[in-house]
């Protein structure tokens, strides 16, 4: 395995998740805030005051975009860490973990425009993927112990994904627990890839 590639690699992966952990945790509470704010719009116009909602939704954007570069970064530094890495049992589950961003990005390109139960659903794909992918990293003879170790985190988050998106198809009160449950799962991430790229010699 080129060492000097694979640190680089997952450096840029953990940048991206976090770009994207930060983005994805940022987005409900935006959207809250937005909300709220339509409602202080709607009650101003009635009674003959102006409205502004456009710095929410301008923000709004912001963040997908934020969350589109996160997953197309990741998904370029799988791209090349499967190649980097050595035996094919490394090579497929991160092959695995590769299509399951890919479909993440293809979710952030839907979110721009749609929502609702067919994101959800993407979403559980998306997690299962994960899990399947982040448990073959577990024990992978070609990866490094490191990333081993991380993968057991990224394994514990990506079932905490599938229960989040699963959450979220729940009307009302499932959207408030998903959120909390994808948090944790976000975190996990963060620790779990930032294991992964621990810089080895």
């Amino acid at each position: 395995m080129n060492v000097q590639l694979y640190n680089k690699t997952t450096k840029l992966i953990f940048t991206a998740v976090l770009v994207y952990a930060i983005a994805s945790i940022i987005a409900p509470l935006t959207n809250l805030l937005g909300g709220l704010q339509s409602g202080v719009n709607e009650v101003s116009g009635a009674l003959g005051g102006g409205s502004s909602g456009g710095f929410y939704v301008i923000l709004r954007w912001l963040i997908n975009i934020a969350m589109l570069c996160g997953t197309g970064l990741f998904v370029w530094g799988l791209f090349n860490l499967k190649s980097i890495v050595d035996g094919p049992e490394a090579q497929d589950a991160v092959n695995l973990v590769f299509i399951a961003a890919a479909l993440a990005t293809l979710g952030a390109v839907l979110g721009f425009f749609m929502g609702g139960i067919i994101l959800g659903l993407l979403g559980i794909a998306v997690a299962v993927l994960y899990i399947l992918g982040y448990n073959k990293m577990k024990t992978a003879a070609g990866l490094p112990e490191p990333a081993k170790q991380g993968a057991n985190l990224l394994f514990v988050g990506a079932i905490l994904q599938v229960v989040g998106a699963v959450l979220g198809l729940i009307p009302l009160i499932g959207g408030i627990l998903s959120f909390i449950v994808f948090i944790v799962a976000f975190v996990l991430y963060i620790i779990g890839w930032k294991k992964v790229a621990t810089q080895i010699a």
